[in-house]
């Protein structure tokens, strides 16, 4: 009989942070709470459209968990296409949209 405090789960962990963040929150920071608020709101929704969920998100980072390797490289895809055409959005606020819709590290 297994302990179920000692079960296994095999897991596929997708990890996101924002390149150069303290230089960003130096040259706006309001601009860039803002920006990494809307970022978040899209990686969550298309990591639980891929069957994931969020674990953890501090600071200027993001954990999610996936239950197939799968689906963990097709979100992180979709992740980068998404934020992609966001930055490219002329209603946002172009500098710090652009620094960090082409930062964020997979």
């Amino acid at each position: 009989m297994t302990n179920p405090s000692s079960r296994r789960k095999l897991a596929a962990i997708l990890s996101a942070d924002v390149v150069g963040y303290s230089s960003l929150m130096a040259a706006n920071e309001a601009a860039t709470v803002e920006t990494l608020k809307s970022y978040r709101d899209i990686i969550a929704r298309l990591v639980v459209r891929r069957g994931g969920r969020v674990i953890d998100a501090p600071g200027d980072a993001l954990l999610a968990e996936f239950p197939s390797a799968v689906e963990a490289v097709q979100a992180a895809i979709e992740i980068q296409k998404s934020l992609e055409s966001h930055k490219s959005n002329p209603n946002r606020n172009g500098e710090c949209s652009s620094a960090l819709g082409s930062t964020w590290a997979m």
